[in-house]
């Protein structure tokens, strides 16, 4: 009996361990704006202190700082649920208190927000603050009615504020809908369906509407919520006056949803918390209490494979690295939005953002290609004839080959067509022709399977060379080393490379040419084994030479 009830006591102080929360610090504020005439910027601070009281000290850490705006002739204490509910768990919430009266001006509250910003992120280098190495330099502005309108005013002012939230937004003079329409970060812009304070010509969709969709913004209409109960609302406060309707849901669910929502993006974009983006999205997307509105690329978003012919592609919005795998093996060198499949195999891509964040695809099944390319190579001959070389295994059920050329990348046709040999356990094909008059093309198969499915090979780029200089190899085939007729227009300095017939270089050599025809001896070619090279000058075509 002993033993189990020590186990219980363990039990229960593990639990509460784990869940164990800052305590709530408070300190009051005044700050001097030099860029602003000297205005004096006055609030209170809350942050994750020690013990819970008036300026006692900081616990160790760095956090993210949110700069909370107050609506019209509403005090900052009417947001204590804010502050109990987010210090908590690892932020500091500033409030000013400037702009409470009845003729608030617009323009200065939303540069206080601003201020209070840059202005806690220097104290946060000040060795005499006492917010000295407690901001982590991750900064949210947010705000409430009046206060969420001036939020908009704040946010193109100030490039280190990384997002936004607002709650039953208020238009502003100047202009929150104008502002909004200059926002370069992620915003969240939350509403409720029962507030009859803020409606419609000037409401929260309407700023959400003028949001450009350069960056991720989401808007969330709580069903039931009422305007005053995005804060604590304290009977008779001034926010009653312009309430008339009080029908909605009860204040503790309002509150209950509103952080459902915030918690999660707080925790994204302030403090790299990957998961909380898919909690977020998911209650976004799939919860009955509220209405939702999204644009611009998603911060995350889980990709989708797509096939089209051997071509996987990763479907997705957003700007992302990528990865992909075959049978949960990482593929070298496959890391972009596309790739070109040669085996069969269960594939998958994961993508990564600039947080960074990750996501992974479902698995991607693919079981049936025609074949297998085991090599694939096209060579410029002669100045005007290209040369095909593949190789292949396990043809089955193989139709043909279509040798297909583009000269810009883009479009392509048909040279040719060869029939597919279905040989075990390797096939081999080779074909010369005579190429279309450009100074690049660019060459693909099209492999094309008996049931009507087809891939493409990687491209290949063949470059013919300008005709500044003439190139014949007089002595071929030989077996002696390489002698090479050039005839160049003028003085001229050029490269020239012999490569092996795997693509491998053997040997480059700078010559320097006069006006005219010369003879080049190479007798480093001497030493080279017997086979087939092909020798081009920088950039130019390859002219086969057969040492025998």
């Amino acid at each position: 009996m002993r033993n189990f009830i020590l186990f219980v006591i363990a039990a229960i102080f593990c639990t509460t361990t784990l869940q164990a929360q800052y305590a709530i610090g408070h300190r009051s504020f005044s700050f001097t704006d030099p860029a602003r005439a000297n205005r004096i910027v006055t609030g209170e601070a809350y942050y994750p202190a020690t013990i819970a009281g008036d300026n006692t000290p900081f616990v160790v850490g760095e956090f993210p700082l949110l700069v909370f705006g107050h609506g019209f002739l509403m005090p900052w204490s009417e947001y204590s649920v804010w502050w109990e509910h987010l210090v908590p768990n690892g932020y500091i919430m500033v409030f000013p208190r400037t702009e409470g009266g009845i003729s608030p001006n617009h323009g200065n509250f939303g540069g206080d927000l601003s201020f209070l910003v840059t202005q806690f992120n220097l104290e946060d280098n000040n060795i005499s603050s006492p917010y000295y190495q407690h901001l982590s330099g991750r900064n949210a502005v947010m705000g409430h009615s009046m206060g969420g309108g001036c939020t908009y005013l704040a946010g193109p002012q100030n490039t280190s504020i990384h997002t936004l939230l607002t709650f039953a937004a208020a238009e502003t003079n100047p202009s929150a809908i104008a502002a909004a329409a200059n926002s370069t970060i992620p915003t969240l812009t939350v509403a409720g369906s029962a507030d009859c304070v803020v409606t419609a010509n000037g409401g929260p969709d309407d700023i959400y509407a003028a949001l450009p969709i350069t960056k991720y913004k989401a808007f969330i209409n709580i069903t039931g919520a009422s305007h005053c109960n995005f804060g604590i609302n304290t009977p008779f406060a001034a926010c009653d006056i312009g309430e008339t309707c009080n029908s909605g849901i009860p204040k503790a669910t309002q509150h209950t949803l509103m952080f459902q929502a915030t918690d999660p993006w707080l925790a994204y974009f302030l403090k790299n918390d990957c998961p909380s983006w898919n909690t977020f999205y998911t209650h976004l997307t799939t919860s009955n209490t509220h209405n939702y509105l999204q644009g611009g690329p998603l911060p995350l978003a889980t990709p989708v494979i797509t096939q089209s012919g051997n071509i996987l592609t990763a479907i997705g919005t957003g700007t992302y690295t990528y990865k992909w795998y075959r049978d949960n093996l990482l593929i070298s060198g496959a890391n972009s939005m596309t790739y070109t499949m040669t085996q069969t195999g269960t594939y998958k891509v994961e993508i990564t953002n600039n947080v960074p964040c990750t996501a992974t695809s479902a698995n991607f099944v693919v079981t049936v290609l025609p074949l297998e390319l085991l090599d694939f190579k096209v060579m410029a001959i002669n100045g005007s004839e290209i040369t095909w070389n593949w190789a292949t295994t396990q043809e089955k059920n193989t139709s043909h080959f279509d040798l297909q050329i583009s000269k810009n990348g883009i479009d392509y046709q048909t040279l040719t067509t060869i029939s597919a040999k279905n040989e075990i356990p390797q096939c081999d094909y080779q074909w010369s022709g005579l190429a279309p008059s450009n100074a690049v093309l660019f060459c693909r198969l099209k492999i094309n399977d008996l049931d009507g499915q087809y891939q493409y090979s990687p491209i290949r780029t063949v470059r013919f060379a300008q005709k500044d200089v003439l190139v014949k190899i007089l002595n071929n085939p030989s077996r002696n080393h390489l002698r090479i007729w050039m005839d160049a227009v003028t003085e001229t300095t050029t490269t020239v490379h012999l490569w092996d017939m795997t693509g491998r270089l053997i040997l480059s050599r700078e010559v320097t040419l006069q006006k005219g025809d010369q003879v080049i001896d190479w007798p480093e070619t001497d030493a080279l084994d017997h086979g087939v090279y092909f020798l081009n000058m920088e950039g130019g075509v390859m002219i086969q030479w057969i040492k025998i």
